[in-house]
């Protein structure tokens, strides 16, 4: 799998929020996870996301 296809897949299933969008939240200045959160919705459903999020804003 290459970094393009992985950036379009889905993050969060739950809201199908992707990856890319999260970076771009992250790039424009998101450091929080309620941040992403309010902007996007994930971490809102099943929370299965929540650990992938900490680690984009860890990176």
């Amino acid at each position: 799998m290459t970094v393009s296809e992985i950036k379009e897949d889905i993050i969060c299933d739950c809201t199908g929020t992707t990856y890319k969008k999260v970076q771009q939240l992250i790039d424009d200045g998101a450091t929080t996870l309620d941040e992403i959160s309010d902007a996007t919705g994930v971490c809102t459903g099943c929370g299965a996301c929540d650990i992938l999020v900490l680690e984009m804003l860890e990176a």
